[in-house]
């Protein structure tokens, strides 16, 4: 069973995508693909009838807003005669926000809107829909959902 969690808050996070892979024996590389899950409204997904040996459990797409912290974890699975049952834990980091606020430079209290900004991380990544361009709205304020 995985177990997903916003790394913050703590509180369980449906919506993010498992794949996991059987390596076979006690080590391996690559693998077989068993499946993939999606974590429900507890924040966990299961796998079950799974024969001894190495899995791999990888998130392969985060819930929305959030950001990968580990992206996979190896288990084995003993053959000991008892049914084994094993629970991973991930966690997600949210993404941070954004608030842009332009201002009078003579007098801060007044803000001013229609002023263009061009947003993108540091590696150049344009952020948003509009080729990283956010205008400042009558309240002299442009926010976005960034910052991985």
């Amino acid at each position: 069973m995985v177990e997903k969690y916003d790394s913050v808050t703590g509180e369980a996070l449906p919506g993010c995508t498992f794949q996991l892979k059987y390596l076979g024996g006690t080590s391996g590389t690559g693998g077989t693909a068993i499946g993939t899950k999606v974590t429900g409204i507890n924040g966990t997904a299961n796998w079950t009838g799974l024969k001894p040996g190495t899995y791999v459990l990888e998130e392969v797409d985060p819930a929305d807003g959030y950001s990968i912290i580990q992206s996979s974890e190896t288990i084995f699975l003993a053959d000991s005669g008892e049914q084994s049952v094993v629970t991973v834990r991930f966690s997600n980091m949210p993404d941070g926000n954004l608030l842009i606020r332009k201002v009078c430079a003579v007098n801060p209290s007044v803000t001013l809107q229609n002023a263009e900004f061009k947003v993108m991380y540091a590696g150049g990544t344009l952020i948003g829909d509009s080729n990283g361009i956010f205008r400042t709205d009558e309240n002299g304020g442009a926010a976005t959902r960034c910052c991985k």
